[in-house]
């Protein structure tokens, strides 16, 4: 998979995928799987348009954070057989019109012969335009538009604001439901302060990066990914309020079980499975002790159970 962070132009005609695809959930994999079959289908050079950083973020001065890493996403879109992917930067293309859009990026650059999005999806300088006007407007330029219906979950359309709300609330084993992968993260390992070691549980540490959601505090049913081997693991995320408060929450991950994997400075993926109880501050540290070994027992006898 070629990953194009500039508007490189194609030789080949194209299947398009438009959105950002922030999370890759099922909603997104509808629109990616229809395009891939397309281009399969036609022969066609398989591409995914995107932003490497938020619409939102720029247009209204918010902060939406990504619920999938850059690293995964890429990952994810390699395993579907995706051939281009672009990750150009917003405001390169922010005040382009609709039919400015239209003509330089979607006919000229990416030479686009089929396109596909969301329901919701907005193009043209402020967003004005959705789904429909770039069907109709992509008609003078023979790109057949397909628009695809939301994707539903308990008669809810599946979107990366509700992902978000239930990661915030620790319903992580819900928004897996939503998703197409379970919500995990892959970050190299960091040197922590030793002090689950010295408690008798190491712990693989992860430091979030600034624009990536960070769920709701507390312990997590968890498994680890280290060179395609898989391990049952116990995650904390949080500030350690008992030792001493971080500055920001962090990511603390047990493997049950096996002591023995050397994974300082490693990339390590961390799945999130179900939220165990929130974090909180012990009165000892002999008190924490005892409850991050009932934590290890619980998730112990729920890996080998599910």
């Amino acid at each position: 998979m070629k990953i194009n962070e500039y508007l490189k132009k194609q030789e080949k005609s194209t299947c398009v995928a438009l959105g950002f695809f922030d999370g890759l959930h099922k909603g997104h994999m509808k629109v990616i799987s229809e395009m891939l079959y397309c281009s399969k289908k036609n022969k066609f050079t398989s591409c995914i348009f995107t932003y490497k950083n938020s619409p939102k973020n720029i247009l209204h001065k918010g902060q939406t954070n990504k619920i999938l890493l850059d690293y995964d996403r890429n990952k994810m879109l390699e395993s579907l057989g995706l051939q281009e992917l672009y990750t150009v930067d917003f405001k390169n293309v922010m005040n382009l019109t609709a039919d400015e859009f239209i003509h330089e990026i979607l006919f000229n650059t990416l030479k686009a012969k089929h396109i596909f999005c969301g329901f919701n999806y907005h193009f043209g300088k402020g967003g004005q335009f959705g789904a429909e006007d770039l069907k109709n407007k992509c008609q003078k330029h023979a790109i057949q538009v397909h628009v695809a219906e939301p994707v539903k979950h308990k008669d809810s359309d599946i979107s990366s604001s509700t992902i978000r709300k239930l990661l915030y609330d620790g319903k992580v084993d819900v928004a897996n439901e939503l998703l197409s992968e379970n919500f995990h993260y892959t970050l190299s390992v960091s040197h922590g302060r030793r002090i689950a070691q010295n408690l008798h549980f190491p712990t693989i540490n992860q430091e979030f990066p600034e624009n990536f959601i960070v769920p709701k505090c507390g312990s997590y049913l968890s498994c680890v990914t280290v060179n395609g081997n898989k391990y049952k693991s116990l995650t904390n995320i949080g500030v350690a309020p008992t030792v001493k408060r971080l500055p920001r929450p962090i990511s603390e991950t047990h493997i049950l079980g096996d002591n023995s994997v050397e994974l300082y400075y490693k990339t390590v993926k961390v799945e999130l499975l179900k939220f165990l109880r929130p974090e909180r501050k012990f009165e000892s540290m002999e008190k924490l002790k005892r409850t991050v070994a009932q934590d290890c027992n619980v998730a112990l006898k729920w890996h080998f159970n599910v």
